[in-house]
């Protein structure tokens, strides 16, 4: 049951481009960004596919794919549109065989639940990462500068050439709140400030969702 995509240019290397400069890394060549694309678009076939099984009721795995035409049995076409902050980019095709549409229009109805299926929650995606990642593999080496943000603020340029030693500067957070961990300035997890044998540090209490870490990419 084949699935098929098919991305202009300009859509993949923004795509790739931007996942490993979020990663940490300064200049990607055209090459790179095209690799990481096909690296992010198995792992949302995997994901797919988890899914696909979960409504079916039997297990649905993704073969590895390949750069082809469309198979004939390739009927079922919708339009997908990805944007990242500002940017718009040209549309992706994604065609489905005939037998896989066949298939999800014939499965029994599943049980209500304002939850939704559970394949379909965003925690299941998190919980069960896609394993044999070949860009993972390659980026695991690379360096990334965490930092812990307490808060931030706004000042006039007057008040800023008044700092002195002494002065306090009021952030938009209470101490109560749990502190921002940013890694390579962006949002991935918040926590709350522990001392670990006479040094600082931040126990996780709560991994920033997918929609927050994209929105803090600029």
């Amino acid at each position: 049951m084949p699935v098929w995509v098919g991305a202009p240019a300009q859509t993949w290397e923004h795509a790739g481009t931007l996942t490993l400069k979020v990663a940490g890394l300064e200049t990607v060549a055209s090459n790179e960004a095209r690799n990481t694309w096909i690296e992010i678009l198995s792992q949302s076939l995997s994901v797919l596919a988890r899914s696909i099984g979960a409504l079916l009721g039997t297990e649905v795995v993704c073969e590895e794919g390949g750069e082809r035409p469309p198979a004939p049995e390739v009927q079922d076409w919708i339009s997908v549109t990805l944007g990242f902050s500002e940017t718009t980019l040209p549309a992706l095709l994604v065609g489905f065989s005939s037998a896989l549409v066949a298939a999800l229009a014939s499965r029994p109805e599943p049980e209500s639940s304002a939850a939704g299926p559970p394949a379909l929650r965003e925690s299941s995606v998190e919980e069960h990462p896609v394993k044999g990642s070949r860009t993972m593999e390659l980026l695991l080496e690379v360096e990334l500068p965490v930092s812990i943000s307490f808060g931030k603020t706004s000042l006039p340029l007057r008040d800023v050439l008044k700092l002195t030693t002494g002065s306090i500067v009021e952030l938009n957070r209470t101490a109560s709140d749990p502190v921002e961990v940013l890694v390579n300035h962006r949002l991935i997890a918040r926590g709350e400030v522990v001392v670990v044998e006479g040094n600082y540090g931040v126990r996780i209490q709560q991994i920033a969702s997918r929609h927050e870490r994209l929105r803090s990419i600029p």
